[in-house]
């Protein structure tokens, strides 16, 4: 809602990204293919090119708008499975 470019640096944490992915990886397989954590894995995914930007260019609202749309998806994975 308030787009800065200073607050937008606060989601570009590409590192936070790969440690859920990589604690994904760590569940046991007869976990791990259950269909909420495949979701929440290839919910992750669309992370990733707005943050590999952000890198080198900072996120733009329209980079911002996309996280928030992928997080709160998986935010309604999350509380759906509850």
């Amino acid at each position: 809602m308030d787009f800065s470019p200073e607050r937008a640096k606060i989601l570009a944490q590409h590192e936070l990204v790969d440690f859920f992915a990589g604690e994904l990886k760590t569940l046991p397989p007869t976990v791990a293919h259950r269909p909420f954590f495949e979701k929440l894995r290839s919910g992750l995914t669309p992370f990733t090119f707005p943050l590999s930007k952000a890198t080198g260019e900072g996120l733009n609202l329209a980079d911002v708008k996309v996280i928030h749309a992928q997080a709160r998806e998986l935010n309604l994975a999350i509380r759906q499975s509850e």
